[in-house]
């Protein structure tokens, strides 16, 4: 059970991500909403989310898979 936690994760970060990359004006903060810089920070942040929510996602299949 506690070797499919990472996968779990994995999938939690990427959508996390996707929506950050996605529609990233309404993952800014309200006050920062007319801060282009701002929301172009934010659609990168959802970048690297997804890379992070991928990777997390495939060791924790080959984790699944070891263990």
């Amino acid at each position: 059970m506690y070797n499919l936690l990472p996968i779990f994760f994995g999938i939690c970060m990427l959508g996390l991500g996707l929506f950050m990359a996605i529609d990233p004006k309404n993952a800014t903060k309200k006050e920062m909403r007319e801060d282009e810089k701002a929301v172009a920070g934010i659609r990168v942040r959802g970048f690297i989310l997804i890379g992070c929510g991928v990777v997390l996602g495939i060791l924790g299949i080959i984790l699944a898979r070891l263990g």
